[in-house]
């Protein structure tokens, strides 16, 4: 009976510890939203101490420095979250748009491997990885499939 009791006990500190990191990333994204990035700094950096390996901490405080404008930092968030979760879709994303930024087609290529949509943002930035890779053949054929996509979408 003490041991259901004490799985208990360590199941509901981890049902409310879970419930205040919840809290403080919901917070911090709505101050994101405002445009108070200085406020939502100190949320995320609370929830980071409290869980700085948690797949949400993580992915979150990455978002948060791109909103800000610091990619560089939240390169390093995306980059310690996929150590955590490689195939985590918009870490691999977010690092694939830093790639191709850069033009590091290669790069971009190997983060996008691990993003499956068919989401036109995703495909347009798939053939630009594509281009910056110098593999412009490829690249056009992934732009006529998106404009081949976008024109039987389009309403009749």
């Amino acid at each position: 009976m003490r041991e259901i009791a004490a799985i208990c006990l360590v199941l509901s500190s981890t049902v409310s510890w879970c419930a205040a990191q919840d809290d403080l990333l919901r917070r911090a994204a709505q101050l994101d939203s405002e445009g108070k990035c200085a406020e939502a700094e100190q949320y995320y950096k609370q929830a980071f101490t409290r869980a700085p390996s948690s797949p949400a901490v993580l992915n979150n405080f990455g978002n948060h420095h791109l909103t800000c404008g610091r990619p560089e930092a939240a390169r390093e968030y995306f980059e310690r979250l996929l150590k955590l979760v490689p195939a985590h879709p918009n870490a691999n994303l977010q690092l694939a748009r830093m790639a191709a930024e850069a033009k590091q087609g290669a790069k971009a290529l190997a983060y996008l491997a691990h993003v499956k949509s068919s989401n036109p943002a995703i495909l347009l930035l798939r053939a630009e990885a594509l281009h910056w890779a110098g593999r412009r053949a490829e690249a056009a054929n992934a732009l006529d499939g998106v404009e081949r996509d976008a024109r039987a979408n389009l309403p009749v």
